[in-house]
């Protein structure tokens, strides 16, 4: 088992990565009372379960309080390999056209 520990650099928030298809992602929205955007949304309580069936996953996500984790496992990675090459391809086109 591979666990790979990262901070995403969009949205600075930390990631576990346990394999290829099992993540968990943790939730900190009292981080966005600190922010300069013009609006910030926070949850009291949230408790959340999808099998998202385009994309092939099954999510959970458990929230008190503005502090949670979402956990996702994706049992198909058609659909990502698909988005991947399709992102890959927009990428080359757009650099092409440069």
């Amino acid at each position: 088992m591979m666990i790979k520990i990262e901070r995403d650099k969009h949205d600075k928030q930390i990631y576990i990565n346990f394999t290829e298809n099992f993540f968990m992602h943790f939730i900190n929205e009292w981080s966005q009372l600190k922010g300069k955007w013009n609006w910030f949304s926070f949850t009291l309580i949230q408790i959340y379960f999808e099998n998202e069936v385009m994309t092939g996953g099954y999510e959970f996500m458990f929230i008190i309080l503005g502090l949670g984790f979402r956990i996702r496992y994706n049992y198909s990675n058609e659909w990502h390999k698909k988005y991947d090459k399709e992102i890959e391809e927009a990428l080359k086109e757009n650099k092409e056209k440069k």
